[in-house]
């Protein structure tokens, strides 16, 4: 018997919920709607009734009803519920299951969530560590350069007069340009000079010593 062919009888057979009820002398299996199955009469005669002129008449084996009630028999009946208790037990382990699956989906999904979110904090960090040092080198790379160009003021400031000094000594001991009148100016000049040449030679000296002493 295969439930589909269960099903073919169940559909053809008298419908509803099918009770026995004593009527007069008689019993009649019938449904909620009072549609009779069967009825055994006072003799012990098994009848049905024919829903359509409802009359009584003997009960036979090809009627749908007997034919549903041969079908429904006790081992078919036991075989379907010792397959509805498997079909249930295996769908709680199928709901274990896939509850275990979703658990371990959603930790799998937070520790991945979790490994991205630091991963792009780590990139983070790094890159602002990486900016910090390229400030730094930047500001150090400024400051150098500003202490360069302050040292080449300093020594423009020194240069300038040692220049403009040699620059009078040439022109008054030029060739032609010799006056004693220009005597003085020779002089202070010469003077001058000197006085220039002696300060940057200072001034070179203790720029070099300070960078000695700072390496």
């Amino acid at each position: 018997m295969t439930v589909t062919k269960l099903e073919k009888l169940a559909k053809g057979a008298t419908p509803g919920v099918w009770l026995w009820r004593k009527v007069g002398g008689d019993f009649h299996l019938m449904n909620e709607d009072h549609k009779v199955v069967l009825c055994v009469d006072g003799a012990g005669n098994l009848l049905t009734r024919d829903h359509s002129t409802n009359i009584l008449s003997p009960f036979s084996p090809e009627h749908p009803d007997a034919e549903f009630i041969e079908a429904a028999n006790p081992k078919t009946i036991l075989y379907l519920i010792e397959s509805w208790r498997k079909l249930k037990e295996e769908l709680v382990v199928v709901k274990e299951q896939c509850e275990d699956a979703y658990d371990r989906g959603f930790l799998e999904g937070s520790r991945v969530g979790d490994a991205t979110a630091n991963a792009f904090k780590k990139e983070r960090d790094d890159d602002m560590s990486r900016l910090h040092d390229e400030r730094v080198r930047f500001v150090k790379e400024r400051d150098q350069l500003l202490a360069e160009l302050a040292t080449k003021n300093k020594e423009l400031e020194i240069l300038e007069p040692l220049i403009e000094a040699a620059y009078r000594v040439s022109h008054a001991n030029y060739p032609g340009n010799y006056h004693p009148d220009f005597a003085p100016d020779f002089e202070d000049a010469t003077h001058k000079l000197t006085e220039a040449a002696v300060y940057y030679v200072e001034a070179c000296y203790l720029k070099e010593k300070v960078v000695g002493d700072e390496t």
